[in-house]
């Protein structure tokens, strides 16, 4: 019986160790892979949130003589854009002077694609929290398990996955920008087709104003802003982290 007992408590020690090994190899993966979601959904956010971003766009694509609006309506409608999009309000309503006469700038196709587009923007705020959250987490508790265990285990081991995640943000930031370079109007496309309903955002440029607004050749731009914006940011923290780890090495030997 006592043997049997003592079986069984180390089959149960087996799999529990199996069990935390796997969890902290998932927990290591997920670490690495939330770094390039943190910086990508960084970008994004600061683009979207970015008035300088929409001038650039206003002046390359020459939307004033497109749409009939001076800088500075464009600017404000601009604002405006970025204050909805970090607001609880439900649909865009954005109101110029076009011919003398104050009317509303979007109909309601528009409108609706707005919020549909915020939504998604909203989802990107939430997993930019959720892996920053994740990541300065799993830092604390990787200091925490690892004092005393040597000196600057836990920091080294940390730094060597951040170093990891920020190579795998770089290739993987690469590739998607030489795809968007070679491809990027079928990308644009697919990127619909995924993301919102058929039907809701196709709109004639001779009777709207959100295409004359924002071209395709903007959101090429806005998408290579983003990438270039998060491989500089990944290869400065891989650098700063070998720095860190070549530093811990000499300093320990």
């Amino acid at each position: 019986m006592n043997q049997a007992t003592t079986i069984s408590q180390k089959i149960r020690l087996l799999v529990q160790e199996r069990v935390a090994g796997d969890l902290g190899r998932l927990a290591v993966v997920l670490f690495i892979l939330a770094i390039p979601t943190f910086l990508v959904t960084s970008n994004v956010r600061m683009a979207f949130d970015s008035l300088n971003l929409y001038r650039y766009g206003f002046e390359r694509y020459n939307v004033v003589s497109a749409t009939g609006l001076d800088m500075g309506q464009l600017m404000t409608v601009a604002q405006e854009f970025i204050d909805y999009f970090n607001s609880s309000q439900e649909l865009l309503d954005t109101r110029v002077v076009i011919d003398g006469e104050q009317r509303d700038l979007f109909n309601e196709g528009e409108i609706l694609h707005m919020r549909d587009v915020k939504g998604m923007v909203v989802a990107v705020h939430r997993l930019q929290e959720v892996t920053g959250a994740y990541i300065l987490g799993y830092a604390v508790v990787l200091l925490l398990a690892t004092r005393g265990k040597g000196t600057c285990k836990g920091t080294r081991a940390l730094a060597g996955r951040v170093i990891w995640g920020s190579l795998v943000t770089v290739g993987l930031l690469g590739f998607g920008g030489l795809a968007s370079l070679v491809g990027f109007d079928q990308l644009f496309d697919l990127f619909h087709v995924l993301g919102f309903t058929s039907g809701t955002y196709t709109f004639d440029p001779r009777y709207n104003y959100l295409t004359r607004l924002f071209t395709e050749g903007f959101f090429m731009d806005a998408t290579l802003f983003i990438a270039v914006s998060a491989v500089v940011q990944a290869a400065l923290l891989a650098l700063v982290m070998w720095g860190i780890r070549r530093f811990l090495l000499k300093a320990s030997s």
